[in-house]
Formats: C-alpha cells, structure tokens, sequence
C-alpha cells in the first residue's frame, strides 16, 4: 500500500477494519485499510507472542518450513480449536490442508522470501461446519518476536469477513 494523502482520506474509500475513510490509490480503487489501522498492523511484527492473545483478530506465526510455532486466541475461536492443537505442526498439510494452494501457500513461500512489508489478499477457509471468509495479512517477524533470530518468521493476520454459511461479509476496496 502507498501513503495515503491528506487529500484521498477524503475520498470514498473506508477502511474495513475500523470504517474510517481509507482514500484511494493512484488509480482510483480505494484503500482497504486506513494509515492508522495499517500502522497498527505494521507493528504487529514486533509483538511478543505473550501479547498475541490481547489481540481481537486471529494470527498465526509460521517458521520458514510452515510449521505454527504461535496461534492466538482469536484464530483458535475462528478455526474452533485450541493452540495446543495447532502448535508445532505444519500449517498447509496439517492444520488447514486448504491453504496448500498458489493462493495461499504460495504466496506464503514468495512473501517469506522477499523484502516486501505486506501481503494482503482474501482467502475462504473450508472449516466443516462451512466456509468462512477472511482477510489475510502477512508480515515478517522482527528480532525477539521470531522464534529463533535468523530463521525466516511470518506472521498472519486474519479477519474474518464471511459467515459460516458462507456469506460475505463485505470487502470492499480489498485488492487481491
């Protein structure tokens, strides 16, 4: 995402986190996420995992192997089970099979590899009792909130945005 100037936080864009507006970027498509908001998220790389569980959205940490080495709150009560379940497995083939796919997978093997700040896209995850849809984030981690310095570290962020019943919830502006 671009800065956001004084002038397009004026624009129809609103972000999807907290309502306010979001502004728009060079070509005209709004902003899914205002400047506070993605500096909030931002700074999620450098939260200790002890402070992963204050959070109201879901994050998962993954090593570079995908193997969950955080799992918060939230996404424990999205994915309806326990951190100790989750822990010390493979993310793509253990605990959420449906993300071994280009979009989700592979955008995880890119991002852990690359200099960008951010990834953003939507995924729907296939839980048995329906799909849901959500936001996805990725981040890296940053020194002491990895689980060992030197090792390749992403952080997701995930918001729901569809229903169990698989009706959206609305994600306007987001950009794939």
């Amino acid at each position: 995402m671009g800065a956001v100037s004084d002038d397009e936080e004026s624009a129809s864009g609103f972000c999807q986190w907290c309502g306010l507006p979001s502004g728009v970027d060079e070509d005209g498509k709004p902003y899914f996420i205002c400047r506070p908001c993605y500096s909030r998220i931002i700074g999620l790389s450098a939260v200790y995992r002890k402070q992963l569980d204050e959070l109201p959205f879901g994050v998962i940490e993954l090593d570079e192997k995908g193997v969950v080495t955080a799992y918060n709150r939230a996404e424990a009560a999205l994915a309806q089970t326990q951190a100790e379940k989750v822990l010390g497995r493979n993310f793509f083939t253990e605990v959420a099979p449906c993300t071994a796919v280009r979009e989700f997978e592979g955008r995880f093997r890119r991002f852990l590899h690359s200099d960008a700040q951010l990834e953003q896209f939507d995924f729907t995850f296939s839980f048995r009792e329906g799909p849901v849809g959500v936001e996805i984030f990725m981040l890296h981690c940053e020194g002491q909130a990895a689980s060992e310095p030197g090792v390749g570290c992403v952080r997701i962020v995930v918001r729901q945005v569809g229903h169990r019943s698989g009706t959206p919830g609305g994600v306007a502006g987001a950009r794939p």
